[in-house]
């Protein structure tokens, strides 16, 4: 119908957004300007950050990654799994909650 059935407001770098709404739309994750990630949960206001600043890049290995920084981020079919894209290109799957 095009209504609203909710809101959520976080912290941008006035860019393009690099954020996603999970596929059963209870979940939505949105990358910081320093790149790191937080998820809300949208169906429970009693807690509603999932995970917050979740850096995908901290292991030493990751450095090119984290200097390229993050173009997009997105959930993915396997619940609970964030696919990362760094600007240089370079695709990573994740898991905050591990």
């Amino acid at each position: 119908s095009g209504a609203r059935v909710g809101r959520l407001e976080f912290d941008g770098d006035g860019k393009e957004a690099r954020c996603d709404v999970s596929p059963d739309g209870k979940s939505f994750v949105a990358a910081s300007p320093d790149g790191k990630l937080t998820v809300w949960n949208l169906g429970d206001p009693a807690r509603p950050k999932v995970v917050e600043n979740y850096d995908p890049y901290s292991a030493a290995s990751d450095a090119e990654s984290k200097s390229a920084g993050i173009a997009a981020v997105f959930f993915s079919k396997n619940p609970g799994m964030l696919v990362t894209v760094t600007t240089a290109g370079a695709v990573h799957i994740v898991d905050p909650m591990a």
